[in-house]
């Protein structure tokens, strides 16, 4: 999944970004409404797991490629200020992380976990120039996906459960970065955002697993291509 996400972005960005013009000469200030795609890495993630019946554990997940698109607008009257609705989604594998064991026996988990984020984001930015200087926070969704399995190891039998669980949640995040206007209908940006969100769901194919939580945290940094109407 990360190879084909990572692929899709660098094709994606590559073949956009060969639609701009040659010639960078502005024309006059961008349009104030435009669309985007954004690619990125996600790094340094946390994902603890929680529930009913047993203490929260972090699990050990993978850096990974991050996919989206958005539609903004700059106030005419503000160019200071602007807001976005974007989509981005990454899905990093869970490598497996043993949670309880004694001796020869263990209870581990694995899989692959799917975030899909809905962000309505507000933008306070330098609006003077060519280069635009940004702050902003964002609020929304993030349908949460996390398919594996448990591998349990007791008495010397392994026992493989296969395991589903999916929620939506609130999900916040808040970043920096800088725009740079290209001409009048194209930028670029380059921003550093940092993501949380906490989905909490009942689970009863296990009883133990009822209401079991997943926290993730991650760093992401991504890169964005925009075209100005």
């Amino acid at each position: 999944m990360k190879q084909l996400i990572g692929s899709v972005t660098v094709l994606f960005l590559a073949a956009l970004i060969s639609l701009v013009p040659v010639n960078t000469s502005l024309a006059g200030e961008t349009g104030p409404l435009y669309v985007g795609i954004v690619g990125g890495y996600a790094f340094g993630s946390d994902l603890e797991y929680k529930g009913s019946y047993f203490p929260s554990y972090d699990l050990d997940i993978q850096n990974t490629w991050t996919l989206g698109a958005k539609i903004g607008y700059t106030f005419p009257f503000a160019r200071a200020v602007a807001v976005e609705f974007e989509y981005l989604y990454f899905g990093p594998d869970v490598d497996r992380t043993v949670l309880a064991s004694e001796g020869d026996d263990f209870y581990a988990l694995e899989g692959d976990l799917d975030v899909h984020n809905f962000m309505f984001n507000f933008i306070a930015k330098y609006p003077e120039g060519r280069f635009h200087p940004f702050l902003g926070v964002g609020l929304g969704i993030s349908d949460v996906d996390f398919s594996g399995k448990e591998i349990d190891r007791w008495g010397g039998i392994t026992d493989t459960y296969s395991l589903s669980y999916d929620d939506t949640a609130f999900a916040w995040q808040i970043f920096a970065g800088v725009n740079c206007e290209i001409n009048r209908n194209f930028s670029v940006d380059l921003a550093y955002r940092f993501f949380m969100t906490d989905t909490d769901d009942d689970y009863e194919d296990y009883y133990y697993y009822y209401g079991t939580e997943l926290e993730i945290e991650s760093s992401i940094v991504t890169f964005g291509l925009n075209y100005h109407f």
